[in-house]
């Protein structure tokens, strides 16, 4: 029997369109290949009927087994990578090895939420900027990049996960509840698709991708770590501990002044009972 025609364009080799636009999770005996690869070279190639299909730098693709019309496995040509391109939708392709990176599933994970292939492109090719992105945990002070051209409002990481995880790459994001000048230009109280992710004030809370979120480098307002005894409400107006109430904190260093910024049980540890997170406020000391 003969092999499937192939034709080769613009450095990729399409398969014949029955089996290029089927884009099936494997099923049956098969397991799904979790390696992930960048393109680093923009392709182009031609889709019947006269359609140009282009594949930007950056996009991101998952490694699989190119099969015939009949379903059967082809074997892979010399120097070539198969990829099942997940910015778009049923297509698979066959990549020189040369023109693709292979990624780590956790770094794939993170990119894949940035909607903007060449963004994401540039933000893999900045080591020291990816670097200090990768740092970024649940509590990180960061700014946030809501729109382009916008200032960066400061925030603190609340979520950080799937957001549909039954996706085959479902990426990471990050849940920031707005902080300052950023409360109020939310568009969530920490939920997601009606699923409570974590809590925050209405408005005051966002989902992005990394490329949207710098850590807040602000070394005067570090404070280093506290020695905490107890938090005690300011003002006869507050009868419970409520997200914004203000309180003294008891340090090491005598009473701080700050505001509450989440008050209830710790993801995972339910068991040790209920935290309040309290955004502290630097107070000016004389010197002696």
């Amino acid at each position: 029997m003969q092999p499937a025609h192939r034709e080769a364009v613009g450095g990729l080799q399409a398969t014949a369109p029955s089996t290029l636009w089927n884009q099936e999770k494997p099923s049956g005996g098969f397991r799904e290949d979790t390696r992930y690869y960048m393109v680093v070279k923009e392709c182009t190639m031609e889709k019947p009927p006269q359609k140009t299909l282009k594949i930007p730098r950056g996009s991101i693709g998952q490694a699989c087994q190119e099969r015939n019309s009949l379903g059967r496995p082809l074997p892979p040509g010399k120097g070539k990578k198969s990829l099942r391109i997940l910015d778009q939708t049923n297509v698979v392709l066959s990549f020189d090895e040369k023109d693709v990176l292979e990624l780590d599933e956790k770094l794939a994970e993170l990119l894949f939420p940035i909607t903007n292939c060449e963004e994401r492109y540039g933000l893999l090719c900045n080591k020291p900027r990816l670097d200090r992105a990768r740092e970024i945990e649940c509590g990180s002070k960061v700014r946030v990049q809501l729109r382009s051209g916008d200032e960066k409002l400061p925030g603190v990481v609340r979520f950080k996960g799937s957001l549909i995880p039954e996706r085959t790459l479902s990426g990471i994001w990050f849940g920031v509840e707005l902080l300052e000048e950023g409360r109020g230009h939310g568009f969530t109280e920490g939920s997601y698709q009606g699923k409570q992710l974590f809590r925050c004030e209405d408005e005051c809370g966002v989902f992005v991708a990394l490329d949207k979120l710098e850590l807040w480098e602000d070394e005067e307002e570090d404070l280093g770590e506290l020695e905490v005894d107890h938090v005690t409400l300011v003002g006869p107006e507050f009868s419970q501990i409520e997200i914004s109430s203000r309180v003294l904190v008891q340090t090491r260093e005598g009473p701080e002044r700050g505001t509450i910024i989440f008050y209830g049980l710790l993801p995972g540890n339910e068991s040790l009972g209920y935290y309040v997170g309290v955004d502290m406020v630097r107070q000016q000391r004389a010197e002696c």
